[in-house]
């Protein structure tokens, strides 16, 4: 035993003998050998079986969910008589195994420490609790409460704001541009989606269910910083109403930092069409004690099933994931992950109709994740968790969302723009929209064998990149303008770098052929094809102006310094 205890301290989530049985005798047995002492394999065996979970021995002393029973034991401050957990301890074993054994795989990425939640949908009853991968390792911050510590929620916080955006009259249908673009001028902000790639016009749909940076940045642009911040507090984020006011458009890619618990909750709504509920510890033993105190209206039912069936929808997912297999269930079921900046933090929630999980890994100090360790990984364990939580339910089959309100109808939309589909259109796809967003016939396609014709924003994005179609329709503002740069933007040269390596590039929308390019009125040159003009780059204020034969004319003014 003392062998067993000597090696626990090294790395405790790995080497404890309840957890991990196998290893911790090996590394007792080979602790043995380098201090020239000579131990029974057998006995070493039979010492750490005695720590099992079920074992008698480990029963006299047990210690199980210590993070949760702190919990509860609040909440029940004051309280007499006999106390009832919500928690199951069989899930709440298997969690933290699930857990540890995923860790132990991620010691030289840095990633040394995770929480798991897990609650019931109905009762809002807290099932698993999990604060961190074990609570004696010391060294990695094993009694801080990762259920409840606050850090940046990276992708975690898209379903929320494309909820928001449903409610201000947005469809599943609308098309957001992803493409190269600055928000924002003097403190300007370039998002890029996590594969570096741009994919052109993208549906609502596919631009969540893939998780993409640029149309969840444009969308909040247009819904507001504040109004975003708003929404997250009515979802009882208290951590975004302490910093209310502070965020700006990178609240989009979620660098707000907020808990495990209220990302758990929150996305609890989902499930349970549009109605939130607090979460619940302890219970009384009368079956009249299970049902959550809370149930109230806090989002409306289609955007609640619209979220769900978006995230949903393995196929949609594709283009951000790939086949993502972490994410593949025997049985209906929604998931969101998510990746903070550099990584420091990887998230997963997941849950059916009956469960909610979420899952964070990273560590308490801060540090940087060493490689991408990639929100699969949490993603598996939110996977197997929900398998057993379903599994211990032992009902066939499992139920199914909430269908659809009843004032949802079905529309055949075209693919590509997102419109009415017409027989000029080349892909289509059925989309449930309300009554009053049923969309226009589409005017991309305008018949077999010609070239789409798409929005003027996308011309550079069409031209360099030789794709089929070409750029006319324009913007419903009217004429051309200038994409990029921003006026107010404000530029810094680089020291190390000669003035003439360095250049702006100027992109424009919607000018004719060789349109001119001026800077303080000074003729640099012409657009190319793509409507774009290189210009270069020197200290000062300038007034871009870009103008064509049609009459054209657009201007951005920018400082150098």
């Amino acid at each position: 035993r003392a062998a067993l205890l000597a090696v626990i301290p090294r790395r405790p989530g790995r080497y404890d003998p309840a957890l991990n049985p196998e290893t911790a005798v090996n590394a007792a047995l080979a602790l043995s050998r380098r201090c020239r002492l000579k131990l029974d394999e057998e006995a070493l065996r039979e010492a750490a079986a005695e720590t099992a979970p079920g074992n008698a021995a480990a029963a006299k002393n047990p210690f199980y969910a210590p993070h949760f029973t702190e919990r509860a034991a609040r909440d029940s401050a004051g309280s007499s008589g006999t106390i009832y957990s919500t928690l199951d301890l069989d899930l709440q074993l298997y969690a933290e195994q699930r857990l540890s054994a995923e860790i132990a795989g991620l010691e030289h990425n840095r990633v040394s420490n995770g929480a798991v939640l897990a609650v019931d949908n109905t009762t809002g009853a807290v099932l698993v609790y999990a604060g961190s991968a074990s609570w004696f390792d010391e060294e990695s911050g094993g009694k801080i409460d990762g259920v409840r510590v606050e850090n940046q929620g990276g992708s975690c916080l898209k379903p929320f704001l494309y909820a928001l955006a449903l409610e201000n009259g947005f469809s599943p249908n609308d098309i957001f541009p992803d493409i190269p673009a600055v928000f924002g001028s003097s403190e300007a902000y370039s998002p890029v989606n996590f594969n570096r790639r741009f994919n052109g016009p993208v549906r609502f749909r596919l631009a969540l269910a893939s998780s993409l940076n640029v149309p969840a940045v444009y969308l909040l642009e247009r819904l507001g910083v504040r109004a975003f911040e708003d929404y997250l507090v009515k979802l009882n984020f208290e951590s975004i109403a302490r910093g209310r006011g502070s965020y700006g458009a990178g609240l989009a890619l979620g660098n707000a930092e907020v808990s495990l618990e209220e990302l758990v909750r929150a996305f609890s709504v989902f499930p349970r069409g549009g109605r939130a509920m607090d979460l619940r510890f302890t219970e009384s033993p009368s079956p009249a004690g299970t049902r959550a105190e809370a149930d109230r209206q806090v989002m409306p039912a289609y955007s609640a099933w619209v979220i769900t069936d978006i995230l949903s929808d393995r196929a949609s997912r594709f283009t951000g994931f790939g086949p993502a297999p972490a994410l593949s269930t025997e049985f209906p079921s929604i998931f969101k992950t998510g990746t903070a900046n550099q990584f420091q933090h990887i998230w997963a929630l997941g849950a059916t109709p009956r469960f909610t999980v979420g899952v964070w890994m990273g560590n308490f100090s801060g540090e940087t994740v060493v490689g991408r360790t990639g929100s699969s990984i949490p993603a598996r364990i939110a996977a197997n968790l929900l398998t057993a939580l379903e599994r211990s339910m032992e009902v066939s089959p499992p139920p199914r969302f909430p269908p659809a309100p009843g004032s949802v109808i079905e529309a055949e939309i075209c693919a590509l723009s997102g419109m009415a589909r017409t027989s000029a259109c080349t892909g289509s796809l059925r989309e449930a929209l309300l009554p009053e967003r049923v969309p226009s016939p589409c005017n991309w396609h305008r018949g077999p064998g010609i070239e789409p014709v798409y929005p003027a924003e996308y011309q550079a994005w069409l031209t360099e990149r030789f794709r089929q179609g070409r750029a006319g329709l324009l913007p419903s503002s009217g004429g051309a303008y200038i994409r990029l740069p921003v006026s107010g933007s404000v530029f810094y040269t680089d020291p190390a770098l000669p003035p003439e390596a360095q250049a702006l590039r100027v992109e424009t929308a919607g000018f004719g052929p060789e349109a001119l390019v001026y800077a303080n009125d000074t003729l640099q040159g012409s657009l190319n094809q793509a409507g774009v003009f290189v210009l270069p780059l020197y200290r000062g204020r300038f007034t871009i102006r870009v103008e064509d034969g049609n009459g054209s004319s657009a201007a951005a003014d920018i400082e150098v310094r």
